[in-house]
């Protein structure tokens, strides 16, 4: 599979102090007791705290100092015991590289205001490691972004607004290696439920308030919604569980997500249209080829993410960085499914992996994790049908049914029932769940009896397969490659060949209303399989007349 190339950016763009400085604040009065700020370190990784006296910032404590003083158990002493400096004023709008001239260790941190003169976040030297994170499109690329009317749109409210707006997740990725995506989501540092409410206002459409996490589904039409969330930070109280989020900068926001190549946000808000964000480096593992995590927890808080990899991973020809790799294998080893991970949550990805061009991909990595010797360990045997030798046109739901059958029919009914919720998100999916392997069953057995060098074997297996669908002809080719002939003759000829002979035709041979009409009705459809006509149905019926019971 070749592998997509990276996007060019702009070559030389000023970065401004507002692009990279830590938008973490956290000030707290000089008089607080030191363990007060336990909470603070706990929930954050700030570097540091500022200290305030009356609502001014008279210093700041360094996070380094603040853990060094928590192992002496008797401390008393306040916060503004430990200020390590005084900060002084960086101004948002100026260009980084004048403050990193004149940078000296006697100010190694400023705060940034706006023009306002409103605190934004903290300058130090840590902003120089955030440059490397930061591109900048070309001038082509920032045309086609707003060449695009819904992201142009988007574009000019959130200068009305003056709030920031960013694209992210996939469509970055995808945009970045020069890739189709359909998907095109939202955050906003501020409120998205008032930007897409205005957006509806403007362009039409309805629009609907998230029941969890905050943001909007602007519904444009039966085919088109744009999704808007608020830029928030998750706790997992508990592995597997939903997390508490709450709101806080975009940076922040990026750091939640699932891998870093994920983790990407372009800006669409007019005065800082095209500039790229890559806290975690994405960019360089989309060069590499390598799918990684943000962090060693990331498969136990959100088990699902372990699908994605298979996917992604699949999809974009990619290995597992050598730590995320370690990082499964124990989280399968952990995870108890139906307990951190329910059933319901499986079966929606596997509905997303049934939906990739390669399934059989995905699933043979998923094998290779160990992912169904741990969880399902009936399922390792399986290699997903993915190619058939029928002269039928398949369409994708066919072959999805034909898959989710696969998983069904390796299970005994005892482990079909614990199962059963992993098939709950497909319409009568349960029902197929249920009656299917008996259906199987019983045409396997039946074509198995067939025998192709006898004279009658079209009767046979025409009654095998007459309420036969395509998709147990595709389990039926997976199950037995001996079926095949018998296959294709159903498929281009037998299921064609249907009775002529009514039952009013047989009425009027004088036989009388009953059970005995629709066994001689039978007696016609064999004929009609074995390539006979009409009269050759209604021959066979006069004979069987004849002979009487």
């Amino acid at each position: 599979m070749p592998q997509p190339s990276i996007k060019k950016f702009a070559a030389n763009y000023d970065i401004l102090v507002e692009d990279v400085c830590s938008r973490d604040l956290h000030c707290v009065d000089v008089a607080t007791p030191i363990e007060q700020l336990k909470s603070i370190l706990e929930d954050t990784a700030v570097a540091w705290i500022l200290t305030t006296s009356n609502g001014h910032i008279v210093g700041a404590v360094a996070r380094a100092s603040v853990l060094s003083a928590f192992q002496y158990s008797e401390l008393t002493l306040n916060v503004g015991a430990f200020i390590e400096c005084i900060p002084r004023t960086a101004h948002a709008k100026d260009a980084l590289l004048s403050y990193g001239l004149k940078w000296s260790e006697s100010t190694p941190l400023r705060v940034v205001e706006d023009s306002s003169g409103k605190r934004i976040g903290l300058l130090d030297k840590s902003a120089w490691n955030r440059v490397s994170s930061r591109y900048m499109l070309t001038d082509e690329d920032q045309k086609r972004l707003t060449s695009n009317p819904i992201i142009n749109q988007i574009s000019l409210v959130a200068k009305d607004l003056n709030i920031e707006v960013y694209i992210i997740g996939g469509w970055v990725r995808d945009f970045i290696l020069n890739l189709p995506s359909k998907d095109l989501d939202f955050a906003v540092v501020g409120d998205a439920f008032e930007l897409a409410t205005i957006l509806a206002e403007q362009c039409g459409g309805e629009v609907h308030r998230f029941k969890d996490f905050g943001g909007a589904h602007w519904v444009i039409s039966e085919t088109l919604t744009i999704d808007f969330t608020g830029a928030r930070k998750e706790e997992y109280p508990t592995f597997g569980a939903l997390p508490v989020v709450a709101p806080t900068h975009i940076e922040r926001d990026l750091l939640r997500r699932d891998f870093s190549i994920n983790a990407m946000a372009i800006a669409v808000h007019m005065n800082k249209l095209g500039l790229l964000l890559d806290p975690m480096n994405g960019l360089v593992d989309l060069d590499r080829d390598e799918l990684r995590t943000l962090h060693s927890l990331s498969f136990l808080q959100d088990p699902t993410r372990i699908f994605r990899a298979a996917r992604y991973s699949t999809r974009f020809n990619m290995t597992l960085h050598p730590a995320t790799l370690l990082q499964m294998q124990q989280a399968i080893t952990t995870i108890k499914v139906g307990e951190m991970l329910s059933l319901t949550r499986v079966g929606i990805e596997l509905k997303k992996i049934f939906e990739e061009p390669h399934p059989e991909h995905c699933w043979k990595r998923l094998n290779e994790w160990g992912v169904w010797t741990t969880w399902q360990s009936a399922w390792s045997s399986i290699t997903l049908h993915h190619t058939s030798t029928l002269s039928y046109p398949f369409n994708t739901e066919d072959w999805k049914s034909c898959w989710w059958m696969q998983l069904r029919l390796v299970l005994t009914d005892l482990d079909a029932n614990s199962w059963k919720d992993v098939i709950s998100i497909r319409p009568n999916g349960l029902k197929a769940w249920v009656q299917f392997p008996n259906e199987f069953q019983l045409m396997h057995a039946a074509l198995q009896a067939v025998r192709q060098e006898h004279p009658t074997w079209k009767r046979q297996a025409g009654d095998a397969l007459q309420k036969s669908t395509p998709v147990h002809w595709l389990s039926l080719e997976c199950k037995d490659k001996s079926h095949l002939p018998i296959l294709r003759w159903w498929i281009e000829t037998g299921r064609h060949h249907n009775r002529q002979t009514t039952g009013d035709d047989v009425l009027e041979l004088g036989v009388p209303k009953g059970p005995k009409i629709a066994e001689l009705l039978t007696i016609a459809q064999h004929v009609a399989w074995e390539g006979g006509s009409k009269a050759d149905e209604m021959t066979a019926i006069q004979t069987k007349v004849n002979k009487g019971p």
